[in-house]
């Protein structure tokens, strides 16, 4: 046991005293990028369901628009004949 432990035992470099903490960092950074990501992503879906509601609801408002448009125009057109 204690002969696989000294195998496996490698002495501290220069290069992995530096290296090491620096691949911890990138792989911090790296993880708050990847949840970042799923984040948005979800926030992205949210948005567009809201906008294919708000569509939906101006395309059913605009017959509503039309509607009234055309309600004033006969009421402006009975104005001018009867009372002009």
């Amino acid at each position: 046991m204690l002969r696989c432990m000294l195998w496996t035992f490698q002495p501290l470099t220069l290069k992995s005293i530096y290296v090491i903490p620096v691949l911890k960092l990138i792989t911090r950074i790296l993880d708050r990028i990847d949840e970042n990501m799923d984040d948005t992503l979800s926030n992205v879906e949210g948005a567009q369901g809201q906008l294919h509601k708000y569509l939906t609801s101006v395309s059913s408002n605009r017959w509503l628009i039309i509607k009234i448009f055309i309600v004033l125009l006969v009421l402006l057109l009975i104005f001018i004949v009867f009372v002009a």
